[in-house]
């Protein structure tokens, strides 16, 4: 599969290869870690590829899988392969590029148990204003009554295009000008943020969370589900209610030098 946006590239797991939908390198993306992981996979054909045996052994089939803060899908790839046909994951970023990316990987192989969410996930349900600088990492999150009508929904039709949209005046003309970088250059996309309690899920085995800095917030709206389910977490954040229901923590460290903290109940 190859587009005016990007093609298929090979990316290897543990006892897995699939193939991954990345951008073109002029693709507009808005966000320099998200140019830092595609540039990785491109080259080396992996992404954290250190991390996987540790996990995806605590992800059992037919199981439900949470991936939030998915960007272009490295993890939901693996983690669909291990819930099998009757398992179900669901990967979330508000990043509409990230979504054009998920949505073709997913096309291309097949897949038939991978739900992406357009949304932001958090603590309380709530309209979120997303500004994606540009590749200087200019990146904002803040929820607020901002109405940008329709603007979302036409930049993912642009993005799947590999335009670049150019919402700066809009911006400027409702909250000035103090969020502008010097070039001047700003993505806009006007989303919804969840809870992971409001999806009212079932059979929850495993959440990834990894949504810099914003994961105590996350944590905050599941705890339900997190206490109904016991469900194994890697994340790149801990939370209180984790000691509070018995959880083992251990770091894990990947060559790169990333760490991330994969809790399992006891």
């Amino acid at each position: 599969m190859n587009s005016t946006v990007g093609k298929l590239y090979k990316i290897i797991y543990p006892g897995l290869e699939s193939e991954i939908f990345l951008p073109n390198d002029d693709y507009p993306s808005g966000n320099c870690s998200y140019r830092f992981i595609v540039d990785t996979v491109k080259k080396y054909q992996h992404w954290e590829y250190d991390f996987f045996d540790p996990i995806l052994k605590h992800i059992p089939e037919g199981s439900t899988v949470l991936d939030i803060g998915c960007n272009v899908g490295t993890y939901t790839l693996a983690f669909s392969h291990a819930v099998g046909d009757a398992g179900q994951v669901h990967a979330f970023d508000p990043q509409p590029y990230c979504k054009v990316c998920v949505d073709m990987s997913v096309e291309h192989n097949n897949i038939s148990n991978v739900k992406m969410h357009r949304i932001c996930m958090g603590s309380v349900e709530s309209d979120t204003v997303l500004f994606l600088g540009n590749d200087s990492g200019l990146s904002l999150v803040c929820d607020g009554k901002i109405d940008f009508g329709s603007i979302p929904d036409k930049m993912e039709t642009k993005l799947r295009k590999g335009e670049r949209i150019d919402v700066t005046e809009v911006v400027r003309s409702q909250i000035g000008n103090q969020i502008i970088n010097n070039k001047g250059d700003l993505f806009l996309s006007y989303e919804k943020t969840k809870t992971i309690d409001s999806l009212s899920l079932d059979n929850v085995s495993f959440i990834k969370i990894d949504v810099e800095g914003y994961a105590p917030h996350v944590f905050e709206g599941g705890i339900e589900t997190i206490k109904k389910y016991k469900p194994v977490i890697f994340t790149d954040q801990l939370h209180d209610i984790l000691p509070q229901l018995n959880y083992s923590i251990t770091s894990l460290h990947e060559r790169s030098g990333e760490e991330m903290k994969l809790c399992v109940p006891r």
